[in-house]
């Protein structure tokens, strides 16, 4: 039987001419593929083909967001993540990319996403499992 080979995180949008944003980025990318899995599993759900991983430039006059899901139709599941943020320090940036995901498994298991006892549930459970 062959072996599946899990879930592909692809890297999009304007990193390439920032070096330091392309080795931060190949970094979450392996960190994410491993996180993700391990949070579906209590959960018993099953993860999109792939995940779009996407830095996010903050235009002037716009809420600086550190990290965003989205769903797009023709794209399908978006990471975006703050390069501001994120650059300052490797920890923050992967508990932004840590909580991002949360939102993907509440999205996937609930329909829907937010900030109340559904995600706190959820980060719990993920938080267990990552010992």
């Amino acid at each position: 039987m062959k072996k599946s080979m899990g879930i592909n995180i692809i890297i999009k949008g304007r990193y390439k001419d920032n070096p330091e944003v392309a080795v931060l980025f190949k970094y979450y990318k392996s960190r994410m593929k491993s996180m993700l899995e391990k949070m579906a599993r209590p959960f018993r759900v099953k993860l999109p083909k792939s995940i779009i991983l996407r830095p996010m430039y903050v235009r002037e006059g716009y809420y600086p967001y550190h990290g965003r899901i989205q769903w797009c139709p023709e794209k399908g599941w978006e990471i975006l993540m703050n390069i501001e943020t994120c650059a300052e320090e490797d920890d923050r940036g992967l508990s932004i990319l840590r909580h991002e995901c949360v939102h993907l498994i509440e999205y996937l298991t609930e329909g829907s996403a937010g900030h109340g006892n559904r995600f706190r549930k959820i980060e719990a459970a993920c938080e267990s499992s990552r010992h």
